[in-house]
C-alpha cells in the first residue's frame, strides 16, 4: 500500500524505498535543505524553415491541406467551384511534398536527439559495447558545471552493474551550437532493483560532437539535477559502488 512507503532523502536527494525492506536505499545521506530546487530548461535551436519544414513537417503538411480545403469552401460559395478544386489540389500537393521532406531530410538536432534516446536505452540495457561507439574516446563528466573525477569507463561499468527495472525517459530538447557541436537535454525516472532499491527523478545534459566520419558521439555528460535539487558529486560516488 501507498501508506507503507517511505521517502528516503539520500543520495539521489530522496529515493521511495519499501518500508520494512531487507533492501537498504540508494546511500550516502545529502543535506537537501541547503540545497535549493533546481530547474532546467528546454533546449531550443533551429532556423524556422528548418523546423517546420523538416522537423515538424507532419503538421506543416497538414496545415496546407486544411488551408486548401477552406479556401475550396469559400471559392465554392462564392460560386468559383474550379479555383476551389485547384485550391484543394494545391493544399494537397503542397502538403504532400513537405510531408515527404521531412520524411526524407534529417537535421542534426534530430539526429542528436534520436541518438540520446539509443544512448538511455543502451545504458539501461546495460549494453556496454553500444555505449562505447556511442562515446567519445574521452568524455569529460559534470556535475551541475563542475568537473568530477570520473570518465567514460564510470558509465559503462555502470551501466552493466546497475539494475534498472523500470524507465520512464522525456527529451527536454536539443541545439547545435557549431557546425560540428550540439547538446541534448533529457529528464529520466528510474526504478531501480538489486541490493540499491529505490525510484530515481534525474536530468542530465549531453554534449556532442561530430567525428571526421561524419557520426556524432558524446564528449561530456553532465548530471544537471536529481529529485530537482543540486547533484553534488554523490552520484559518482554511488556510480562506483555499484560498479565493484
Amino acid at each position: 500500500m501507498e501508506a507503507d512507503r517511505v521517502l528516503c532523502c539520500e543520495c539521489f536527494g530522496g529515493v521511495e524505498t519499501a518500508k520494512g525492506g531487507d533492501r537498504v536505499g540508494i546511500g550516502g545521506t545529502m543535506m537537501l535543505a541547503q540545497q535549493g530546487l533546481v530547474h532546467v530548461e528546454r533546449l531550443t535551436g533551429g532556423a524556422w524553415w528548418e523546423v517546420w519544414l523538416i522537423e515538424r513537417s507532419w503538421l506543416t503538411g497538414a496545415v496546407l491541406v486544411v488551408a486548401g480545403v477552406i479556401a475550396a469552401y469559400v471559392l465554392a460559395g462564392r460560386g468559383q467551384k474550379r479555383a476551389g478544386i485547384g485550391a484543394v489540389a494545391a493544399g494537397v500537393v503542397l502538403g504532400g511534398a513537405v510531408m515527404v521532406i521531412g520524411l526524407t531530410v534529417e537535421t542534426d538536432r534530430e539526429r542528436i536527439r534520436v541518438a540520446t534516446e539509443r544512448f538511455v536505452e543502451r545504458f539501461v540495457a546495460g549494453d556496454s559495447g553500444a555505449l562505447d561507439g556511442m562515446m567519445a574516446e574521452r568524455v569529460a563528466l559534470l556535475s551541475a558545471g563542475a568537473s568530477v573525477d570520473a570518465d567514460r569507463e564510470l558509465l559503462i561499468s555502470a551501466s552493466r552493474a546497475t539494475p534498472i527495472s523500470e524507465f520512464a525517459y522525456s527529451g527536454l530538447g536539443s541545439t547545435i551550437d557549431t557546425p560540428n557541436s550540439g547538446r541534448t537535454r533529457f529528464s529520466v525516472r528510474t526504478t531501480h532493483s538489486g541490493l540499491y532499491t529505490g525510484r530515481v527523478n534525474s536530468a542530465w545534459e549531453l554534449e556532442w560532437a561530430r567525428g571526421q566520419d561524419g557520426a556524432w558521439r558524446i564528449v561530456t555528460f553532465e548530471c544537471l539535477h536529481i529529485f530537482n535539487r543540486a547533484p553534488g558529486t554523490q552520484w559518482v560516488e554511488w556510480a562506483r559502488r555499484v560498479s565493484r
